[in-house]
């Protein structure tokens, strides 16, 4: 006959110990600081730039945008002369008209910049 198995023993608890990290940099004490703020040396630094004149242009007037103008004759000429070709009614002509509005909105706002 088969002797008995011994008894397992109980599984081993398993815990993490504290990491330990060696301090390279210590912080920065306020009175050992500059006292200057990273965005006070950047506006101080833009201040002089512009007193000086450096990478300094005045904005120029924007012009008006024609392409929403062109846009809606060309959707207007456009789909006009799909209806006259190939008719009103038809589904062809409809779905023509929608692929070309769709595409003619796609390139001239997603493609084209503004001129």
């Amino acid at each position: 006959m088969a002797t008995p198995d011994p008894p397992e023993p109980p599984p081993k608890k398993l815990t993490l110990k504290r990491a330990e990290f060696e301090r390279v940099n210590e912080p920065a004490d306020a009175a050992a600081s500059s006292g200057l703020e990273p965005t006070e040396l950047l506006r101080l630094n833009r201040a002089h730039e512009k007193k000086v004149g450096y990478l300094y242009s005045p904005a120029e007037p924007s012009k008006k945008s024609r392409r929403l103008r062109d846009f809606f004759i060309v959707l207007v000429v456009g789909n006009a002369l799909l209806c006259f070709f190939l008719g009103p009614t038809s589904v062809f002509g409809i779905a023509g008209m929608l692929i070309f509005s769709a595409g003619l909105a796609w390139a001239m706002f997603a493609v084209m910049e503004d001129y």
